[in-house]
């Protein structure tokens, strides 16, 4: 139905033409209002689109296989995987043990033999990379951070 047929009516029972084209140009402008803000709205309810949010990430360091250190950095969903290594230098990182103690005083800043780096998003496994050492620094608030020539290795190494 042609939304200007109530305008029209009107105008053909008595009311002025010029008022009939008004109330149709108005209902006109309220149809186009509508459908050009309709999209926006469904796709800001759709989860996963409109804005752009942060994934997760969780970063572990092993040596020989035992879980040393662990932290957590987020980055936009869009991040390619490869370009996530991009972002740990800004990762601090806890030491990590069965014993908070144990794993407190067993802190070497250096990590030989086979270390691997490996990224997480929840429980899957995004990225990893296997260096043969490793170098932490500690950073001013008492946490640890990989040292920049160890970050170059790790994303040349990454897998």
């Amino acid at each position: 139905m042609n939304s200007a047929f109530p305008a029209l009516l009107m105008a053909c029972t008595g009311h002025s033409i010029q008022m009939a084209l008004s109330l149709a140009i108005a209902e006109s402008h309220m149809t186009q209002l509508r459908q050009t803000c309709l999209i926006p709205m469904l796709l800001l309810l759709i989860p996963g689109c409109g804005m752009p949010g942060q994934r997760l990430l969780t970063i572990e360091i092993h040596e020989n296989d035992e879980l040393r250190f662990r932290g957590i950095r987020g980055v936009p969903d869009d991040t390619p995987f490869d370009e996530m290594w991009d972002y740990l230098n800004s990762v601090r990182f806890a030491p990590q043990a069965e014993d908070e103690d144990a794993a407190q005083d067993s802190v070497r800043p250096e990590l030989k033999g086979s270390v691997r780096v490996i990224i997480f998003h929840g429980e899957s496994q995004l990225a990893t990379s296997q260096v043969n050492s490793l170098t932490l620094t500690r950073n001013d608030s008492g946490g640890w951070q990989i040292s920049p020539a160890a970050l170059k290795q790790i994303k040349g190494a990454a897998h």
